[in-house]
């Protein structure tokens, strides 16, 4: 079977206050090995990906049977992964030193 993503379903992760609204979106075809199937242009214009214009998005066309576009998408994780971690990172970092300068000494 296949599965898109509606337009209300992108509104619904853009009002998620867990964040996931701001993250970067990877559209994944699969089956690229069988006709038919969708091409990147189409799988872009079926789900109207053009209108997200707030994150990245990356489509691949995949088969998992070829391992066609396998690595890319391996890469594509891991580099957003990375980013996303070092983002918390420092996330965590400011808000230690924001709560360590509000600790009041006695003297």
């Amino acid at each position: 079977g296949s599965t898109s993503v509606s337009g209300n379903e992108e509104q619904e992760w853009k009002n998620d206050s867990s964040g996931i609204g701001n993250a970067a979106l990877l559209v994944l075809g699969n089956k690229n090995d069988l006709e038919p199937h969708l091409s990147v242009e189409e799988l872009v214009k079926k789900m109207e990906l053009e209108k997200i214009t707030d994150r990245d998005v990356s489509v691949y066309s995949i088969s998992c049977k070829t391992a066609s576009y396998i690595r890319e998408t391996v890469n594509w994780l891991t580099d957003h992964s990375k980013s996303k971690m070092q983002s918390a990172y420092r996330q965590e970092q400011r808000r230690r030193l924001q709560h360590s300068n509000r600790i009041i000494h006695p003297i």
